[in-house]
């Protein structure tokens, strides 16, 4: 690859034809091979992201095991410990906080600020959670929103009744 700043053990360790890439930290990026135009800082962050060149483009990933588990998802941005650790190919994504889409995978143009905003998400698209917390309750099993879309949950717990819904709000 070219233009490519690695940084630490196996930091864009297959990276071959990817290009404008900065990967900081211990296995940062470590299987984008073709993937370009990313920002992935902390240990493990963006780890898996495709090999494939028409995905894994834009993403920005800062903080430990931050989109650890993305291989076809494009233009995320996720900034937090863990943040959206196991999302696969959901796109568009903004989450900042500790643990922000815990559980999101495939879901899409969601943005979600605050401590564990958005926890149990997966696979709702365009959702809005801002707040400790918010679209969720982490501390009760599966409780908040999972599927639902086009929701907004502002506040502390704000919305951790959502699921299945479109176009609530609380």
């Amino acid at each position: 690859g070219s233009y490519n700043t690695n940084l630490g053990y196996q930091a864009g360790y297959l990276t071959n034809t990817g290009y404008s890439n900065v990967m900081i930290g211990y296995g940062a990026g470590k299987f984008a091979t073709t993937s370009y135009e990313n920002t992935i800082v902390g240990a493990v962050a963006g780890r898996n992201i495709s090999n494939v060149s028409t995905f894994g483009q834009g993403e920005t990933f800062i903080g430990y095991n931050s989109g650890n588990a993305i291989t076809t998802g494009t233009f995320n941005t996720l900034v937090g410990h863990q943040s959206g650790k196991i999302i696969t190919t959901g796109g568009s994504n903004t989450g900042v906080g500790r643990a922000v889409f815990n559980d999101l995978t495939t879901g899409g143009y969601n943005t979600g600020i605050g401590h564990a905003a958005g926890y149990y998400l997966d696979t709702g698209i365009g959702n809005l959670c801002l707040g400790n917390s918010a679209c969720s309750n982490p501390d009760t099993l599966g409780a908040g929103n999972i599927t639902g879309s086009y929701n907004a949950g502002i506040g502390e717990y704000a919305g951790a009744t959502m699921d299945g819904l479109t176009n609530a709000w609380a």
